[in-house]
């Protein structure tokens, strides 16, 4: 089990994917657990794909829904502590250990 997680929400949309991409890569995978919830009817199946490959969890909801999104991120989180990232935000090199240490 990792000691944190990192839970984004995101339309998943394929104008969304250079972001989205930027913000899986800035998550330190090895120690962290990565979960991305798509959410709403435009979902890029294989942007979800290259996001596993990369490490994320990958979750579906239909309904376009920020605030379920995140709920369901952190019910799918097995993690004692979380935070949320915006699709189209990044962390900066050692941002997440920083504020994880604060725990």
């Amino acid at each position: 089990m990792h000691p944190y997680c990192v839970i984004i929400p995101t339309t998943c949309a394929p104008e969304r994917a250079p972001l989205l991409e930027r913000a899986v890569a800035s998550v330190d995978c090895s120690r962290t657990e990565l979960v991305v919830v798509a959410n709403g009817p435009r979902v890029d199946a294989s942007l979800l794909e290259r996001l596993r490959t990369l490490g994320a969890s990958t979750h579906r909801l239909d309904i376009g829904n920020v605030s379920l999104a995140r709920y369901e991120g952190v019910a799918r989180s097995s993690a004692p502590l979380f935070c949320f990232l915006d699709d189209d935000d990044e962390f900066l090199p050692g941002g997440l250990a920083e504020r994880a240490a604060r725990f």
